[in-house]
């Protein structure tokens, strides 16, 4: 694995951000999913002083989904890393099972390696199986599942989102969600034009489902949003698109704030005018609304960060003519 890997990608996770090479925003990101908001403003001045203080600060970790991004980010591969783990043969019966049995490991590497070998081998059986991991309440065989997911890619897509659209149940959405954000991370040249399939999903679940995976939901896009700084790939539109329109019409507080943090932080990997607008209207939008003022404070926040960097960039550029 390369020591750039944590420049693969600008994510933003909801809240936070997940920016990797240049970070911003940090833990503090989680602050955006409680609900006991106080109309007073006394809770919005408190969180979004932290907000302001931190919002130069670097961090990898987000939301509740953060030890399972920050991992994925350690799963990531050079490019045809897995040719290594590729075998002559097909994986027999008795080897698969000892893989998953490994997923289970307690050592990190006999799991991310058993992740590897069923990544490289496929099998009809290993998808289906994988994602029935996703049920687990152990967290270890759980998010090693996520991670395997992400670095199978494309393939896992369709029964990812098949499974995310018919469970009920939270935990296994939120796994489902980061699976999708971990080939966004795994294969940056995606991106752009990530399959439709994913793209109605997610359209459909940040619209009528629960809180956890609204919000998950939201890091899932803000990764799809965010330019790849290192290759210079650009972000997904469609992606930026369902952001904003998710901030124009919400009035939960708590997912409001998720979609701004996220919108700067696309901003923030070099698609500041993608973005600006929307948070601009976003201030005019929720100055009515219960709890607006914090969603108001945090909006300003990002577009004066984002101002200020594309101002920095500009006089920049004009000393390097």
């Amino acid at each position: 694995m390369n020591s750039d890997m944590s420049a693969r990608a600008c994510v933003a996770p909801g809240s936070a951000c997940f920016v990797t090479g240049s970070h911003c925003c940090a833990r503090v990101g989680q602050f955006s999913a409680v609900t006991n908001f106080r109309p007073d403003g006394r809770f919005a001045r408190k969180r979004i002083a932290a907000r302001v203080a931190h919002s130069s600060i670097h961090s990898r970790v987000v939301m509740g989904a953060g030890s399972d991004l920050d991992a994925m980010e350690r799963m990531q591969l050079d490019d045809d890393a897995l040719t290594e783990y590729r075998r002559d043969a097909p994986l027999e019966d008795e080897e698969v099972d000892k893989l998953f049995s490994r997923l289970s490991h307690v050592a990190k590497s006999q799991r991310q390696r058993a992740g590897l070998l069923l990544a490289a081998n496929l099998r009809p059986d290993i998808i289906p199986r994988l994602v029935k991991m996703l049920v687990l309440t152990d967290t270890v065989p759980r998010r090693q599942a996520v991670q395997t997911l992400g670095v199978i890619g494309i393939p896992a897509i369709e029964p990812v989102c098949e499974e995310l659209t018919t469970t009920e149940d939270v935990t296994v959405r939120a796994s489902c969600i980061k699976t999708l954000a971990a080939i966004v991370l795994n294969y940056p040249e995606l991106r752009a034009d990530f399959p439709a399939v994913a793209m109605e999903t997610l359209a459909s679940v940040i619209e009528s489902s629960d809180q956890v995976t609204k919000l998950s939901t939201v890091m899932c896009l803000g990764a799809l949003g965010s330019r790849d700084t290192t290759r210079d790939i650009g972000g997904n539109p469609e992606a930026v698109s369902l952001l904003l329109s998710t901030l124009e019409k919400t009035e939960d507080v708590g997912l409001a704030s998720s979609v701004v943090m996220s919108l700067g932080n696309v901003g923030t990997c070099g698609d500041a005018e993608m973005v600006l607008d929307g948070i601009q209207r976003a201030i005019e939008a929720k100055k009515g609304m219960e709890g607006g003022d914090y969603i108001v404070q945090l909006a300003e926040a990002q577009i004066e960060r984002l101002t200020s960097k594309s101002s920095t960039a500009g006089l920049s550029g004009l000393a390097d003519k």
